[in-house]
């Protein structure tokens, strides 16, 4: 974790990562753009290769899904987010709110200043005023100029799908998160449903 920053660098790596596997996981067919090398273009001209070298690790809070209590003590432990990082090859340190009490520990994490590269929160529904203030608040980035520049997949994608689009976006336009394939919604703790096929 790191203090109060906006991981701008994390973020990057992490919308490109992210784009490329939520585009890959969508039902759409394999096309001559879509080849076996996992060579992602970005709008710059440079090319990301899959699984990326990188000794980078980032942090990823997020409060374990209701279905997976019992099962699964962390995201670690969850067979999606192993995949994620041996396809990205970007490590991921996880930690893991109680369960129930979400709410609580993400307070107690933003009064601390202590924050993580990822949250997996409910911005839209469960925070005080919203994704617009956690990102006036600097909690969260937006990422419209991040996937503009770094995930021009996810961004095609988004502009040939105005229904998914708006479920990402705040009201004044603002990209707030990745879209969950299964749903095109913004996360708000992900279900088995939500996984790919065979990795949940």
């Amino acid at each position: 974790m790191r203090k109060r920053r906006k991981p701008l660098v994390s973020a990057l790596v992490v919308t490109t990562m992210v784009g490329d596997l939520t585009v890959a996981c969508s039902s759409q067919p394999n096309t001559a753009s879509n080849t076996s090398d996992n060579k992602n273009t970005s709008a710059a001209g440079t090319a990301t290769t899959y699984p990326m070298k990188t000794d980078k690790t980032l942090s990823y809070w997020g409060e374990l899904p209701g279905n997976l209590t019992g099962v699964k003590s962390q995201h670690g432990d969850v067979p999606f987010f192993q995949e994620w990082q041996k396809q990205t090859g970007v490590k991921l340190k996880f930690t893991t709110a109680p369960t129930n009490q979400g709410k609580e520990a993400l307070n107690v994490m933003l009064a601390s200043g202590d924050l993580p590269d990822m949250i997996e929160y409910d911005f839209l529904g469960a925070f005080p005023g919203g994704p617009e203030k956690a990102i006036k608040d600097g909690y969260i980035l937006k990422l419209n100029d991040v996937i503009d520049k770094y995930a021009p997949n996810l961004k095609k994608y988004l502009k040939e799908h105005p229904e998914i689009d708006k479920m990402v976006k705040t009201d004044n336009g603002k990209l707030l998160c990745l879209p969950v394939p299964a749903r095109g919604s913004c996360p708000s703790g992900l279900s088995g449903s939500d996984y790919p096929q065979g990795l949940a």
